[in-house]
């Protein structure tokens, strides 16, 4: 067991191996924790109009989170990256770093004001309910 946790400290050299491993098992804990907090809301909130609010809420953020990280655009970066280094290119890979982390976070704040300006109508979209009650409710 400790040779396991060894390959979670900082400030072990990585290989592909434990790389790999630590990015398994950290998804792994994500889809865990993410599949008790969905059980806790439905125990606590049921189906209803306050579960509709969340999910919608959540959706948005999420997709973007998920074009952003843990898309397309991460892996590709992870790859040019991790090349760059190998081939001791360390200023080409902090170049692509800044690059991508500029163009990541503007994709981010650019996503973030559309959502916050349009959320009323991806809400209705999204929600697709005829009641103009309820779907205001959620909006709200």
């Amino acid at each position: 067991m400790t040779k396991l946790l060894r390959f979670f400290q900082p400030s072990h050299q990585h290989t592909a191996f434990s790389a790999t491993l630590l990015l398994m098992t950290t998804v792994m804990l994500s889809r865990v924790i993410g599949y008790a907090r969905e059980a806790y809301i439905a125990f606590a909130f049921g189906a209803g109009s306050q579960t509709d609010a969340y999910v919608t809420a959540f959706t948005l953020p999420d997709f973007l989170n998920y074009v952003v990280a843990g898309g397309a655009a991460s892996i590709t970066f992870i790859s040019i990256y991790t090349r760059f280094l190998a081939e001791k290119r360390d200023a080409d890979a902090q170049k692509t770093f800044s690059i991508i982390i500029t163009v990541m976070t503007a994709v981010m704040i650019a996503g973030t004001i559309l959502t916050e300006i349009f959320a009323p109508q991806f809400v209705r979209w999204y929600v697709r309910t005829s009641s103009r009650t309820r779907s205001n409710s959620v909006c709200t």
